[in-house]
């Protein structure tokens, strides 16, 4: 009974940690290996202006976010300006708005923003708040306008084609055919130069396929954003036509000849209007810039978290302040050492000196280094060995005894921190983080085996602690081992679980396969070893 609980809780406890870590790992993209570079993007939009007498309105749109691109952070830099930002819903642009009363003779506002690349997402069942401004073809409405105004009656024509060619409710195969009109004799053809003169602000040929569109019911938005990309300064926004399908905006692309969701682009704001506008200032000039970046993967999921979709972020190491992330960094690694060390004793047979006082002296050595680490570790012992051996004779009390022997320990620190320091080594200052309290345990438990059971088996139990301690030290420093404990804190789900099963392991130590070889040697006869 007591086997089968022991299997099913180390199984919980492996299934458990196995759906965080794969949750953190493949939904909130947390990198797998340490050091995994990502690419990042900082873009910039600069107005800078003349102030007047008069009170200063500047108005700038925000990028958007997309499923390939993610806005992690934005900065708003300005002297003295007041700033408000706002969602419109109707087209689902963002808006900053800089307000002052008194203007200097010349004013500079900022946008910086950080970008991600991001995997894209896209859900078919999602519905875009849009709301088309032209009546469609085939309704009423479009009809008696068709009746009474020249460009619609073009855009009937221009439609009827099109969806004889493409189908009612194809937009892939709408948008290809209209591509494909546009670029045969497109800014020569009679009917779309009536409606460029008819409609002023079509003035690019995506914001005539957007019309178009519009107009045959399709979902779609005239884009104006930048192409990202690895460093440019002053640059020129650019407009494109994109259309909603299959859950996302997206754009035609030639060479697939399909809807793609657009890669290599920053979209910025969708409409007619100009990226910026300003009352109160003259001589304004924006200047659009973006510098590429290759950032730690990790850093990038934890800018990318949010707390609504992220629903393990709180219980990560990185929700905690900086000064505690660098505390449980290190705790985080102590159970992994209490599991080496439990390997080393229960199944290789390694004797130590307790669990805790191996697990203490690695930590120690990651702040030594390993060589400077042993070399104090061995002189502390010998030191305190002595002298535990001199108390001995004073015949001292054990509580008092035990202070003595941590009074010369720190005392032995702080000589051979001093000795380093003047020598140039200035790692031996990291040497008051050595487990001064369990060195003291330490040199009482050396001593005391020494008195029962002699010089070997002393020397065994403290040579065995320090290659313990020197495994773990291994171990601890492994940039992967590091990095998914700390990234991954559910691992350590996993080190419990072995830990219980090393609980119940009853066999052979692999020392005592060496201690024991004799009983299995076979039998000798008549002088020679026989074969039974």
């Amino acid at each position: 009974m007591r086997t089968a609980e022991i299997i099913i809780l180390t199984l919980v406890l492996f299934l458990t940690g196995a759906s965080l870590f794969a949750y953190r790992a493949f939904v909130l993209d947390f990198p797998l290996v340490p050091n995994r570079a990502v690419q990042s993007w900082h873009v910039e939009a600069k107005i800078g202006f003349n102030g007047t007498p008069n009170p200063a309105r500047v108005k700038l749109y925000l990028p958007h976010s997309s499923p390939h691109y993610t806005i992690v952070d934005e900065n708003f830099v300005s002297e003295g300006f007041a700033l408000t930002t706002e969602n419109i819903p109707e087209t689902g642009n963002r808006v900053s708005l800089w307000t002052k009363q008194n203007t200097r003779a010349r004013e500079i506002v900022y946008y910086r923003a950080i970008l991600y690349q991001s995997r894209p997402a896209v859900d078919s069942s999602t519905v875009p708040q849009f709301d088309n401004p032209y009546p469609v073809f085939g309704t009423k409405a479009f009809r008696e306008k068709a009746e009474n105004e020249t460009q619609y009656f073009v855009l009937q024509g221009v439609i009827e084609e099109l969806r004889e060619k493409a189908g009612r409710r194809n937009r892939a195969a709408f948008a290809t055919h209209l591509q494909a009109m546009l670029d045969n004799g497109g800014a020569e053809d009679g009917r779309f130069v009536q409606l460029r003169e008819r409609v002023p602000y079509l003035t690019s040929r995506a914001a005539l396929e957007v019309y178009i569109l519009q107009h045959a019911g399709i979902p779609a938005r005239l884009m104006n954003g930048i192409f990202l990309a690895e460093s440019a300064r002053s640059m020129t926004p650019e407009t494109w036509a994109e259309i909603f399908a299959d859950g996302a905006w997206r754009i035609y692309d030639p060479a697939t000849e399909a809807l793609e969701i657009p890669e290599g682009r920053l979209g910025w704001w969708s409409g007619h209007d100009n990226i910026y506008a300003m009352e109160g200032g003259r001589q304004p000039l924006l200047t659009l810039s973006v510098k590429k970046h290759v950032e730690n993967a990790l850093t990038e999921a934890v800018w990318r978290g949010d707390p609504v979709r992220e629903a393990l972020y709180k219980i990560s190491i990185f929700s905690l302040p900086v000064d505690v992330q660098l505390i449980f960094a290190v705790l985080l690694l102590v159970p992994v050492g209490a599991l080496v060390i439990s390997v080393l004793r229960q199944m290789v047979g390694v004797q130590t000196f307790g669990t805790f006082m191996p697990i203490l002296v690695a930590l120690a050595f990651r702040e030594t280094q390993l060589f400077w680490g042993i070399v104090m570790f061995g002189t502390i012992i010998a030191l305190g060995l002595v002298f535990r051996l001199y108390l001995n004779r004073l015949r001292l009390l054990m509580v008092p005894r035990l202070g003595a022997i941590l009074t010369l320990a720190v005392m032995a620190i702080y000589i051979l921190s001093l000795g380093m320091f003047n020598m140039d080594l200035h790692v031996g200052l990291s040497a008051t983080l050595f487990p001064i309290v369990i060195l003291a345990m330490l040199i009482e438990r050396l001593s005391v085996t020494l008195e029962e059971y002699g010089m070997k088996e002393a020397m065994y139990a403290a040579a065995g602690s320090l290659f313990a301690a020197i495994i773990s030290y291994f171990v601890m420093i492994n940039d992967y081992v590091v990095h998914l404990v700390v990234t991954f804190p559910e691992t350590l789900l996993a080190v419990l679980a072995v830990q219980i099963l090393i609980g119940r392991y009853n066999g052979y130590k692999l020392t005592e396969f060496y201690r024991f070889r004799l009983l299995n040697t076979p039998p000798v006869q008549d002088g020679k070893q026989g074969k039974g």
